[in-house]
């Protein structure tokens, strides 16, 4: 009895051990949290884990973790960082098998991607996230990704593929009855036809558009700007004009100044049209200095590399060659450059390395499942096989007992 009760105290004192030990791991991630030291946090909180375990409600800690910090580099525009973070998150939700969890992580992880350009990885997480959504059964979620892919390709100039994608995004809130999305999706339908060259069919999709939604100022602001393209196009520039300011009054009225790049680009080629450089100029130069990368609206990788090209012309124009190293767009570009460089290793090393863990966890999973489907099935064969043998056994002994009684009447016959 006295082995018994030291052995018990044993594992006690050793359970509590482990108990403060996880309790003074996990005091250190809280403090190391709002000190905002990440790397000491992330590791005080997987070691908290790996003491304890790796149940759900540890797990969803983990994953938290990950996503909070991830969007704090975010928003701090570091996205190497932020993809780094987002990359472990969704392989905790996959481990999670939480298929909404998948879904957020893949949508952001698609955004970031976008903010540098790197539009083809940015179509493979939306396209996750819209699977995902399918299997949820949300139909306003497979409605709005099917509208994100539209502008991921058009983004790409996959013009084919944003049309496609688009279509499917406007039948969906068609049959939800969804104004607002119909009439961003005309517009971006719109855009696509102005890419191809139909400039007065992207004109019709524009007054579609705001005929469907007239309240809405955020729409009209972009349909005005888009509107001044295509009437550019057409060679009407009284009118490109009067649409590209109304755009941008719009715009600052709502607060929205991510989404005045593409209007200063508008407005930089409008005045280039007519051969006034040095207006061209300010007005590129204000969109490329207004373009804070965010992946909000216009301020993209897309639009940067716009307001850059347009610029790098203007200099050969006015003949100044010294002219963007003064005003800083070299250097800045330069930068941009390196920082795209470092972007697609990482994808190339490290996000590679997580779609590597993704895809071996699943397989493991499906290796998993399809064992235990195999087992259900020699379960449910031996079952069978078992009840088959005593309907046999019952049906032999029933004849037997038959002819039995048979036999018994027989000799009470003779009898």
């Amino acid at each position: 009895m006295r082995n018994v009760a030291l052995a018990y105290m044993l594992s006690w004192i050793a359970v509590s051990a482990l108990a403060d030990q996880k309790s003074n791991l996990d005091s250190l991630y809280r403090l190391t949290y709002y000190e905002e030291n990440t790397d000491l946090c992330q590791e005080y909180l997987a070691q908290a884990i790996t003491i304890s375990d790796q149940s759900k409600p540890h797990l969803k800690k983990l994953f938290n973790f990950h996503h909070v910090i991830g969007k704090k580099y975010a928003k701090a525009n570091n996205q190497i960082e932020a993809l780094k973070q987002y990359g472990q998150a969704l392989f905790i939700a996959d481990k999670l098998k939480d298929l909404n969890l998948q879904r957020k992580c893949a949508v952001i992880t698609s955004k970031l991607h976008q903010q540098s350009g790197e539009y083809v990885t940015a179509a493979k997480y939306t396209t996750e996230a819209l699977e995902l959504s399918k299997e949820l059964g949300n139909k306003k979620l497979e409605a709005q990704y099917y509208y994100d892919l539209g502008i991921i390709y058009a983004y790409s100039l996959d013009i084919e593929k944003s049309v496609l994608s688009l279509e499917n995004a406007y039948d969906l809130y068609k049959t939800m009855n969804d104004g607002n999305g119909l009439s961003f999706t005309l517009m971006e339908l719109g855009i696509c036809s102005y890419h191809v060259g139909n400039y007065q069919e992207a004109i019709d999709y524009y007054y579609e558009a705001i005929r469907i939604n007239n309240q809405s100022d955020i729409l009209k602001s972009k349909v005005y700007n888009n509107h001044s393209l295509a009437l550019m196009a057409l060679g009407d520039t009284a009118r490109s004009m009067q649409m590209v300011k109304k755009s941008i009054d719009l715009k600052l009225s709502l607060g929205n100044t991510d989404a005045l790049v593409p209007a200063l680009n508008n407005l930089g080629m409008f005045f280039l049209k007519k051969n006034e450089l040095d207006s061209s100029l300010h007005y590129f130069l204000a969109a490329y200095n207004q373009n804070t990368m965010t992946g909000n609206d216009g301020a993209n990788a897309f639009e940067l590399k716009e307001s850059y090209t347009y610029l790098d012309s203007i200099q050969i124009l006015k003949d100044e060659k010294y002219l963007l190293t003064d005003l800083g767009v070299y250097k800045r570009y330069g930068e941009f450059l390196i920082w795209s460089v470092s972007k697609s290793q990482f994808i190339e090393s490290e996000a590679a390395k997580y779609e590597v863990d993704r895809v071996n966890f699943r397989h493991d999973r499906e290796t998993e499942r399809n064992h235990y489907h195999l087992l259900l099935g020699v379960m449910a064969f031996l079952l069978l096989a078992s009840i088959v043998k005593s309907i046999v056994r019952y049906q032999r002994a029933k004849q037997k007992k038959i002819e039995m009684l048979n036999k018994i009447a027989e000799i009470d016959l003779i009898t």
